[in-house]
């Protein structure tokens, strides 16, 4: 399983080059390449668990665990900054980290005051079996980021009502297409948790499974990018000429044509003969 999260670094890495390196990013890409970062560092976590170092790296692992919320809150503002060109960012939308303000705070809390949970320790919280205190954890995280899915789906839908054009269509498309991979993502994890539940010894891997889930979601996400890349294309005036300025309608001429009809097709059936 490790190449499949090299390989998936690699491609993420690589994705968010070209968005970093590329001038004059409207607000929608500056987010999307946060976004990819963040998910560099959590395919990195997939790559330190399947090669047994979780123990060694604990702390990492399980930050970048409660970053899992923040997967909602980028969704979310990414769709409304690619849906709204003139949407801002402004100090008041800081509330948006409370949620993980407030999950990092309870498995602190949990963690060294109660000594309920060795999240800081053994590795991760996840692997802690029958504790209720995991279970609330992922619970809360599922409604969060449920909860951030709905309103992105209902920024994208509000979208799709005013696209006019084929090009609003197929930016709408793309928003879509992201929304329905995070909820397909998370229906995947519900089911992996409720399967480990009713069947232990099939899904004894939870956590494996739910990486290797999160992989394919990020390769597939990768894929239909690529395929909408004239979103994110925007040529540089010193490498291109901007036609709608070098177009002038007065140099466009009619040349007549210098030989007659009837001497082209002489030639052309002397040739053919």
């Amino acid at each position: 399983m490790e190449y499949l999260y090299i390989v998936t670094i690699g491609l993420l890495f690589f994705f968010s080059l070209s968005l970093l390196i590329k001038g004059k990013k409207p607000l929608s890409e500056k987010i999307i390449s946060i976004w990819i970062i963040l998910l560099v560092f959590i395919e990195i976590s997939f790559l330190l668990y399947v090669k047994s170092l979780a123990g060694r790296f604990s702390i990492f692992i399980t930050f970048i665990c409660d970053t899992h919320l923040a997967q909602g809150v980028l969704l979310y503002f990414y769709v409304k900054a690619f849906t709204n060109p003139f949407f801002k960012l402004i100090p008041s939308h800081l509330w948006h980290l409370l949620p993980t303000i407030v999950l990092v705070s309870f498995k602190l809390v949990m963690n060294y005051v109660f000594e309920e949970m060795e999240c800081y320790k053994g590795g991760i919280c996840t692997e802690e079996e029958d504790n209720i205190y995991v279970s609330l954890t992922f619970l809360y995280k599922f409604i969060v980021v449920s909860i951030y899915l709905f309103y992105s789906w209902k920024e994208a839908l509000q979208y799709r009502d005013n696209a006019k054009t084929p090009r609003d269509q197929m930016r709408y498309g793309w928003v879509k297409q992201i929304n329905q991979g995070v909820l397909f993502l998370l229906i995947g994890i519900l089911l992996l948790h409720i399967g480990k539940m009713l069947f232990p010894v099939l899904f004894w891997e939870e956590v494996l499974y739910g990486n290797i889930l999160a992989s394919l979601f990020i390769l597939i996400f990768l894929y239909i990018g690529n395929s909408y890349t004239y979103i994110f294309v925007s040529p540089s005036k010193k490498r291109f000429l901007n036609l709608s300025e070098s177009f002038n309608k007065d140099n466009c001429k009619i040349t007549e044509n210098q030989k007659s009809w009837e001497e082209v097709f002489f030639k052309l059936e002397t040739l053919m003969k």
